[in-house]
């Protein structure tokens, strides 16, 4: 038989050292190894005969493998390629790109695929139509894009969208004058649509659907990277749809476009769009219209503090996309529930999200989604507990996004972060942490409200906690920073309402600092009838708690402790027996009374990891102990 002689042919020529085995299981494969080994031993083969053995290999590929040929389509389209097979090639090569998005947790799959693809190219790419190059090189980028390599993504979208006689600019003059060009033909078509003239729609539809495809991937990304280049992915979307009979490609256009003037803070005109959209998604009966309308009003409803139909909208988008399949735009819809469900004080259903995050993101491998969840669990956790959990969970969460590059999400990590390191009495670090965040926004220009105010919050927790340990002379200047950022961030949360409770909060704090007790209370009170309104039962019981450490009102830390522990935030319940025991201390209640309360209090603390809150009480403790003595 063959296969004695194979065997031992295979044995000398690894005797020889000219290969090695690389893999027993499933199948025993041997590889060269060196590259120019393999390399003579192909150019000895002639070329009509290399053709051959191509097409034999592929076509046992199919015979051995048919239960399996999703598999091996890449390698199939190379085998063919090769083989000079130009039908068998390129039927392999566009079965591989429907693969693309299965493959972008595979590198190494997703890479056969580029080279096959760049095979077919080379040799059979005038056969090729641009239609077809544009769908290749799109569902490139979409792999890409799904685990988190945001530029070559763009790279490849681009490279699709000249396929189909859009150049798109790379300089930031040359977006922002494709912006104007396009901006001002959207309105000339509406201004045209309004006087009853009727629309030229002259582009193929399936050139339409393309675009629209390339575009609103295009969007998503550029979201996180560049605002203006977002804009001008809207737009472009639109552009398809409103010059074709695709739409699908009009009404996402219209939720992207809408989108994007929420971005720019052009809000009333962004909820015109969102409502046209809506009804045309709706018309069209596409599932993905329909959840990127929801989600775009959603995201509208959350800036504008319409917490009940922000909910409603984004629940319906996350669902719609669940049921679609896709898990990434899914991922964005939970991502900005969880930030009004956490705010709510429900820290079971945020962690539920955060963990619903995390097992898409590491199933499909995509960092995104990852640094989405690492959020949720941050959030959590800083509430909840312990707080070597939350730090850890932010510095994986700003690490990953940051690698996109994603800043605002990293911003947001880094903001939580400074915020728990300072629960920690990790000072120093925090304002490393701020300084990092600071240089981010100042580099990548943020200026949205959205973008700063959870740094500005935490800018302004480090100077109130800065103003606490310092003496002396330098405390003035200490009390007037505390004061300039508390006025920084409630200057902010009037854009994002959902923070509003916590930044008077934290202004209230700053005026009790500079001796301005009636304005501390008031801002306070503030804080509180809002958190009450928006239904933040957490919030409203920090508020509780900073009045009744100010004011030594025991009943109102009680109240915040009954509601902490109720809502299972046992990080805000430990500090706050803390201030209790303090403040029974303060009153001159029983010695041993005292001492049970901060008993009690480090029992708490110390199951939440928070160490410099147990140093103290254990001094507080000794302190007593020697005084008894």
């Amino acid at each position: 038989s063959p296969q004695p002689n194979l065997d031992g042919s295979l044995a000398q020529l690894e005797h020889a050292e000219l290969i090695r085995p690389c893999q027993q299981i499933p199948e025993l494969e041997y590889i060269f190894k060196h590259a120019l080994v393999q390399e003579a031993a192909y150019g000895s083969i002639l070329a009509e005969n290399r053709r051959d053995i191509h097409r034999r290999v592929a076509q046992a590929i199919e015979t051995l493998f048919k239960d399996r040929i999703d598999e091996f389509t890449s390698l199939l389209a190379h085998h063919y390629t090769c083989a000079q097979d130009s039908d068998k090639a390129q039927e392999y090569l566009f079965k591989a790109g429907d693969q693309a998005g299965k493959m972008a947790a595979d590198a190494e799959a997703l890479e056969h695929f580029r080279l096959a693809e760049g095979e077919y190219i080379k040799a059979f790419g005038d056969k090729l139509q641009p239609l077809q190059r544009a769908a290749l090189a799109r569902k490139v980028g979409a792999a890409l894009y799904s685990t988190g390599h945001y530029e070559q993504a763009l790279e490849q979208f681009r490279r699709a969208l000249a396929q189909l006689g859009i150049d798109y600019p790379e300089t930031r003059w040359g977006v922002r004058q494709a912006l104007l060009a396009h901006l001002g033909a959207h309105f000339w078509r509406r201004l045209r649509r309004g006087l009853g003239i009727p629309a030229a729609r002259n582009m193929d539809r399936a050139i339409a659907q393309e675009i629209s495809t390339i575009c609103h991937f295009m969007s998503w990304m550029d979201h996180f990277i560049d605002k203006e280049r977002m804009l001008l992915d809207c737009l472009l979307e639109l552009y398809a749809g409103e010059r074709s009979d695709y739409a699908f490609a009009e009404a996402r256009g219209l939720s992207a476009l809408g989108f994007g003037f929420m971005t720019f803070n052009a809000r009333s005109i962004a909820r015109k769009y969102h409502v046209r959209a809506g009804a045309i998604a709706r018309g069209t009966n596409n599932p993905s219209a329909i959840a990127f309308a929801d989600f775009a009003l959603g995201f509208l409803d959350f800036y504008d503090g319409s917490w009940d139909d922000c909910d409603a909208n984004l629940a319906k988008a996350a669902n719609i996309y669940r049921d679609t399949g896709d898990i990434h735009r899914a991922g964005g819809a939970i991502l900005m529930r969880s930030f009004f469900v956490n705010f709510t004080g429900d820290l079971v259903q945020t962690s539920a999200m955060g963990q619903e995050l995390m097992h898409a993101g590491n199933d499909a491998a995509d960092p995104q989604l990852e640094s989405w969840a690492f959020l949720v669990l941050g959030y959590v956790a800083i509430a909840s507990g312990p707080l070597d959990h939350a730090v850890e969970h932010l510095r994986k969460g700003a690490a990953a996004a940051a690698a996109i590059p994603a800043w605002d999400t990293c911003l947001y990590h880094m903001s939580l972060l400074c915020k728990c390191l300072v629960m920690q009495g990790e000072m120093a670090e925090a304002q490393a942490t701020l300084d990092q965040a600071l240089a981010i926004i100042k580099e990548q220009k943020f200026d949205r409200a959205f973008d700063k105010i959870e740094i500005l919050t935490a800018v302004a927790t480090w100077r109130i906690a800065l103003v606490e340990q310092t003496r002396g002379g330098e405390r003035k200047a200490a009390v007037r920073d505390a004061h300039r950022a508390s006025a920084q961030a409630l200057a902010c949360a009037r854009d994002m309402p959902l923070w509003l409770p916590q930044a008077l909060r934290l202004q209230g704090t700053a005026y009790w600092l500079a001796d301005d007790r009636q304005r501390a209370q008031k801002s306070w009170r503030d804080s509180e009838l809002l958190a009450e309104q928006y239904g933040f039962a957490i919030e409203r019981a920090r508020t509780w708690q900073e009045m009744g450490e100010r004011l030594v009102d025991l009943a109102l830390i009680e109240k915040a402790v009954a509601v902490f522990s109720d809502r299972g935030a046992k990080v805000f319940a430990a500090t706050a027996l803390h201030a209790q025991a303090r403040l029974l201390a303060d009153t001159g209640a029983d010695t041993a009374v005292v001492a049970g309360q901060y008993a009690q209090a480090i029992d708490a603390l110390k199951a939440v990891k928070a160490d410099r809150d147990v140093t103290l009480a254990q001094q507080a403790i000794d302190g007593l102990q020697s005084r008894r003595a």
